[in-house]
Order: structure tokens, then sequence, then C-alpha cells
């Protein structure tokens, strides 16, 4: 089969986009747990962090399922397994601890620093961390926690193969809707959108990474956690059943795509607009945002007049 390498490419920039969109944390002007400075932080960073927050992982997924199914289908069952296990579960055992020595060794060194210490004084305060056995136990998966993710809906993908093949209707159900992003995009695509708000609103959630319980290892043990695995896995399917339908990804009109979002992006911001100036926007951080827009807009001003009579 012939590579993709715009996929290959795309996963490389979301990769990379990943990097920045944590370096632009610290200089957010959003409220976050990331160490900064109050007089470098820029509205451009928090934008950045809200706009790409509500894609780049969702795009991830679906690559990685796309790439999911290209192993399934090159390798087989066992041997897709074999190397989801030695590529995705090996990597996050063996780096799961090392990541997070350093970002909690370098969170600390960033608060000292913010309290006007010293570099040297800043280190060895830091190192403040290895005095308590407790504290250097990973309990939570960090930066790594798409690892996890990926390794659980590998084995989903696995078994669901299995039982999906044995029902050729909704086998060829799924088949043909999914199909419809190509063949009609238009339709297609407003469908996919669709599905996933039908989804997030049976869930009763605003993001796919709603809470925090993503990070731990029981998030299968955890509500939120279970709700951000069934939204992101939504994506990886979708990806999974496109790389059926590979050949027409050659074909894709990147007029047609223009013309989409050049359509949909008034709409939808015509959308976002009123959420937010209702404060029912589905994203928080924007409610507070335009919230103190209006009242600085609106804000009222006691006049004090002082009248000399005598």
């Amino acid at each position: 089969m012939k590579r993709f390498h715009s996929l290959d490419a795309m996963r490389a920039i979301l990769m990379l986009m990943g990097v920045y969109f944590h370096l632009a944390h610290a200089y957010s002007i959003f409220p976050n747990t990331w160490s900064r400075n109050p007089e470098a932080v820029s509205a451009v960073f928090s934008y950045f962090i809200e706009f790409s927050h509500y894609f780049r992982m969702h795009a991830f997924f679906l690559i990685s399922g796309f790439f999911g199914a290209l192993l399934y289908e090159r390798k087989g069952a066992r041997e897709m397994i074999r190397n989801r296990f030695k590529r995705i579960f090996l990597p996050l055992i063996i780096f799961l601890w090392p990541i997070y020595i350093l970002n909690i060794l370098g969170g600390e060194f960033a608060k000292y620093q913010n309290q006007g210490l010293g570099i040297i004084q800043s280190f060895d305060n830091s190192l403040g961390i290895f005095y308590s056995i407790e504290g250097l136990i990973p309990w939570r998966t960090d930066h790594l926690w798409f690892l996890m993710y990926l390794f659980f809906m590998s084995i989903i993908a696995f078994l669901a193969k299995r039982i999906f093949n044995n029902i050729n209707f909704l086998n060829g159900r799924l088949n043909k809707t999914i199909r419809l992003l190509f063949s009609r995009p238009w339709l297609g695509t407003f469908l996919f959108c669709f599905t996933y708000g039908v989804l997030v609103s049976i869930l009763h959630i605003d993001q796919a990474q709603t809470g925090d319980a993503w990070l731990y290892w029981v998030w299968f043990l955890i509500p939120s956690g279970i709700k951000t695995f069934i939204a992101f896995s939504f994506f990886y399917f979708i990806g999974w059943h496109i790389y059926y339908h590979r050949s027409v990804l050659e074909k894709l009109n990147i007029k047609k795509q223009l013309t989409m979002v050049i359509v949909f992006f008034p709409l939808a911001s015509i959308l976002v607009y009123n959420l937010v100036k209702f404060s029912d926007s589905p994203y928080p951080q924007m409610n507070v945002v335009f919230q103190g827009a209006n009242s600085e807009l609106d804000s009222r001003y006691n006049v004090t007049f002082k009248v000399d009579l005598s």
C-alpha cells in the first residue's frame, strides 16, 4: 500500500503543536497550575491554547485509529496487540517516572524563581521533593496519559473487529456512513459533527477532557475518566474505518474543503458568539473572558458632586 506521507506529517505537526501548547500555559492569562510570571503573560498564548485544545488530541486519535487499522490488516490481530504493547505500553511504563520527576522538579524550580530566589537556591530548594518517598511515586500518568488511552483503544478495537465482522448488516451500515465523509462531504461533515455533539450531550460534558480523572491509572473506575475515553474513542474508531476508504483520500478536493471552512466558520462563530454573550458557552474560560469584557463596557460610575452653599 502506498504510504500516506501527509498523515505522517500531520501526526508530527500535532505532536510538535503539543509541545508549544504546554509551553504556552506558562504565559497564559487564564489561571492554571503552571508557574508563571504575571508580567510575561499574553492573551495570544491563551487563545492559542483554547483554539488548539478543541481539535489537537481529537485529530491525533483519529490518525492513530487509521494507523491502528493499517497495522491490523497488514500484520494481523495478534501482531497488532504485540506491537501496541511494545510501542505504546512499554514506553509508558519506562518513561513515566523520569518525566514525572522532571515535571515536578521543574515546577518547583519555577515556583522558587518566581519568588525571586537565585538559580542555585531555587534548585537546592527544589530538591526537597526527594525527601518524601510518597512524593516520588507517579500516581498519575500526566503528559503520557494519551499512551494509556491509546493502548486501551487498541485492545477494544481488536475485540470490536472480531465482533463486528460477524455482524455484516451493522458493519456495512457503519462503512456506508463513514464513506459519506468523502462521497458527500457536506452531509458527511454535518453528520460527523452532529453525532459527536449528541455524544458529548449524552455524556453531559462540554469537552472531551473533562475533569482530571483521565490523568490517573484507574481512570476506568472514575465516571469522568470513562467519559473522556469514550469521547476520544469516537475519533479513534472513525479513523479506524477511514482506513478502509483510504483510496478516496487521494481524491479529496482542497477547494471544496476550503469552501466548507469558509461557510461553516462564520456560522459557527455566530453561534459561539451568542452562546458566550449569554454566558452559556460550552467553554467556561470564554464565558469568563466575555463577562470581563462586558463588565468593563457596562460598568457604572458613581459620581459625587460637592456643592458649596456657603
